[in-house]
């Protein structure tokens, strides 16, 4: 199992938005990522979220969504996956459908094991 963090940062120097959140559960293939995250966001309050991406060449595209207090926001991920010794790296874009400007994405999974 893979777990550990994830932050979706957006700044364009008049808005801004910081979501941080621990993923609850993540499964990185050598052609697919699927992870589910959750965290508080000081504005938003409680948010949950996931997305779904598969590899296409060198980027692992597919798509994601967050929920919390005002809703649900469908969204567009593109991110490069680099393997670590204990886990991977995750870098790239969260487009919200619908905005003109993206969050930058990281996700960084360490492999643990959880008690049963």
């Amino acid at each position: 199992m893979l777990i550990r963090s994830l932050l979706l940062d957006f700044d364009d120097g008049e808005e801004e938005s910081h979501f941080h959140a621990r993923t609850g559960s993540a499964v990185v293939s050598q052609d697919e990522i699927r992870m589910e995250f959750s965290g508080v966001q000081s504005d938003e309050g409680p948010f949950r979220g996931e997305c779904h991406l598969v590899r296409r060449d060198a980027l692992f595209v597919g798509s994601g969504w967050i929920e919390s207090k005002d809703g649900r926001c469908e969204a567009t991920v593109r991110a490069t996956l680099k393997r670590l010794p204990h886990g991977v790296s995750l870098t790239g874009t969260w487009q919200d459908r619908g905005d003109p400007a993206a969050y930058e994405f990281a996700a960084d999974l360490a492999e643990t094991t959880r008690p049963r």
